[in-house]
């Protein structure tokens, strides 16, 4: 919590970040990415927002000196939860994209094309199935219509990887799961649509 990016800014942070970068760029990965940030007390969303931008500017562009996109994941109870203040966010921050993870808006009651509009700001993508106020769930009690997110994707110009992420932990009814079956339908979802020859 004391690493926070909506806090006054330390400049650790940043050091930290040219370190990992560092260990990116060896390891060939293409992004890395960090939270954005929580609204801490006596601040304002918009002012958690001012904060956590200032910080991530020098972040991106020592990314970009590295050659490694520093990405920003929106995610329930962060400073980013709603698609129209995640994408004033990224108007604020020239050169940050997302770890787009429908399942965050999802589960705060967005429908999926008010988030299908961050597709084209997506850097890497999470996959797990989701409904209002269940941040994940079984494939088939979900409301994210996968094949329509992958058309959105692929769209939006998007070709970069796609991380399955089932957890078990008790954050926002994610216990109940079985993460391993969970995976398999989400990979046996995505080749489905990816194989269809129309």
């Amino acid at each position: 919590m004391d690493r926070n990016l909506s806090l006054p800014s330390n400049p650790q942070n940043l050091a930290d970040l040219k370190s990992a970068l560092i260990f990116a760029k060896t390891i060939g990965a293409p992004s890395m990415f960090t939270l954005p940030g929580m609204i801490n007390s006596g601040q304002s969303r918009s002012e958690a927002m001012n904060i956590s931008a200032e910080a991530l500017k020098p972040m991106v562009a020592a990314g970009q000196e590295a050659g490694v996109a520093v990405l920003v994941e929106p995610h329930v109870h962060s400073l980013l939860e709603s698609p129209d203040v995640t994408q004033e966010f990224l108007h604020a921050v020239q050169g940050l994209k997302l770890v787009l993870d429908p399942s965050h808006y999802t589960a705060l009651g967005y429908r999926q094309e008010e988030i299908e509009v961050l597709a084209s700001e997506a850097g890497h993508v999470h996959l797990r199935q989701a409904k209002q106020g269940y941040l994940q769930t079984k494939m088939e009690a979900g409301t994210i219509n996968f094949p329509g997110f992958f058309g959105a994707l692929r769209d939006a110009g998007y070709n970069g990887w796609l991380s399955i992420e089932f957890e078990d932990q008790g954050y926002i009814n994610e216990l109940a799961e079985d993460v391993i079956a969970e995976t398999v339908k989400m990979r046996d979802c995505f080749r489905n649509w990816s194989s269809f020859d129309g």
